[in-house]
């Protein structure tokens, strides 16, 4: 996850792309200008994946 938020952050890729192809949640901090991880949905997202 945490080299998913570095792309993001770096803009190679978008909130929506680190969910959809990488199964990263991620959720805007410091007033929506950056990112940050969000550790418990991402193991539910990836989770729910596995058992689909």
């Amino acid at each position: 996850p945490a080299k998913v938020l570095d792309d993001l952050l770096d803009g190679y890729i978008t909130p929506d792309h680190a969910r959809d192809v990488y199964g990263v949640v991620v959720m805007p901090v410091t007033n929506g200008y950056q990112w940050g991880l969000d550790l418990v949905a991402t193991s539910a997202l990836r989770a729910s994946l596995q058992t689909a």
